[in-house]
């Protein structure tokens, strides 16, 4: 099974709201099960709270309103660096080219490497390295630049 067929499996689960996908034959048979999201849960004692951190959202997102965003194109684990010795692929303030790899979204056992399609400075990486991600979740804030060359 190549691994176009399997990302086109995950894009049928995502954009059809669908909990899991089996499909096989009598040698090989492949499932897919979408990880449950997170409820948000806020009782009426708590409201000054969430209302507290809605307002710190914004001003988050203020921070970051001259940036695009990298999302992740699929549910996975997030990596930072290529293997577990080698630096990370980018860090806060870096400039980066368009092209540039910035991380790794492994999906059933496969490194999916994902690369700016703008050049820029790095901003914000929003994921911890090794955490699970989900398709669209952001992963990286970026400031958009015009001609930065690689160093």
């Amino acid at each position: 099974m190549d691994k176009k067929l399997i990302q086109e499996m995950i894009d049928i689960i995502d954009k059809n709201n669908i909990g899991e996908l089996e499909v096989g034959t009598d040698k090989l048979k492949i499932s897919i099960k979408k990880m449950s999201e997170k409820l948000e849960y806020a009782p009426a004692a708590n409201l000054e709270v969430k209302e507290k951190s809605q307002k710190n959202q914004t001003k988050e997102e203020n921070k970051f309103k001259n940036c695009f965003t990298v999302m992740s194109p699929l549910a996975g684990i997030f990596y930072r660096s290529p293997n577990p010795t080698a630096p990370p692929f980018v860090e806060v303030g870096d400039k980066i080219d368009v092209g540039q790899a910035l991380c790794i979204v492994e999906a059933m056992k496969l490194m999916n490497e994902i690369s700016s399609d703008k050049s820029g400075i790095i901003k914000s990486i929003e994921v911890k390295n090794e955490e699970a991600v989900e398709s669209g979740q952001i992963l990286f804030y970026i400031e958009q630049g015009t001609g930065f060359a690689k160093i």
